[in-house]
């Protein structure tokens, strides 16, 4: 499925896919890190993970910055799509421990 998606996202312009990128970064950087309530975090378990989120942030964006000036776009459209999918699964487990609805499909 990775492999479907990527064809099809390596058909958008690359500036929309730059786009793409910052959106996903803003969004994992406003709610992370997300706890659960099976292991929640403490206030120095929260500082820690946020730190190493800005960490992973700075890197992967020097990491596509060189990427794009080198038009290494396949490698910009591969982090583009897992960005979203890990984007996308942060903000599924926020809402599923939000919303408390883990209860109900762990029945």
């Amino acid at each position: 499925m990775y492999i479907s998606l990527n064809t099809i996202v390596s058909t958008i312009p690359i500036y929309i896919s730059l786009l793409i990128f910052v959106i996903s970064w803003v969004l994992i950087l406003i709610i992370s890190p997300v706890d659960t309530p099976n292991r929640p975090f403490t206030d120095t378990m929260k500082k820690a993970a946020k730190r190493r989120v800005l960490i992973l942030f700075i890197g992967d964006s020097v990491f596509t910055f060189f990427s794009f000036l080198l038009h290494w776009n396949k490698v910009i459209y591969s982090n583009v799509l897992s960005l979203t999918v890990c984007m996308t699964g942060l903000y599924a487990g926020y809402i599923l421990n939000s919303l408390k609805l883990h209860k109900f499909i762990n029945k």
